[in-house]
């Protein structure tokens, strides 16, 4: 296997396997994914892999280390996307 994702050190996992559970996982497979890339990867790394559509679709989902986390990434995604 290849060098690990920077947010999936623990996790033998590719970047194709990443981008399949983004397009094809359950709900609980993406949420918990995208929570690993928001808590861990870097910035730049985060917009590789996710949109803010992605985000927003399993928001209610995604297990955050600390109720703030949810509330700053809620406020910037209604700033990006708007009223939804």
């Amino acid at each position: 296997m290849g060098r690990r994702l920077s947010f999936l050190w623990d996790y033998d996992l590719s970047e194709e396997d990443v981008r399949r559970m983004l397009r094809e996982g359950t709900p609980a497979e993406r949420a918990w994914l995208i929570g690993r890339i928001l808590e861990y990867a870097p910035w730049e790394e985060i917009w590789k892999y996710l949109t803010p559509h992605q985000i927003a679709r399993d928001l209610e989902h995604i297990r955050f280390r600390s109720p703030r986390d949810r509330e700053l990434w809620a406020y910037a995604l209604k700033r990006w996307l708007g009223d939804r």
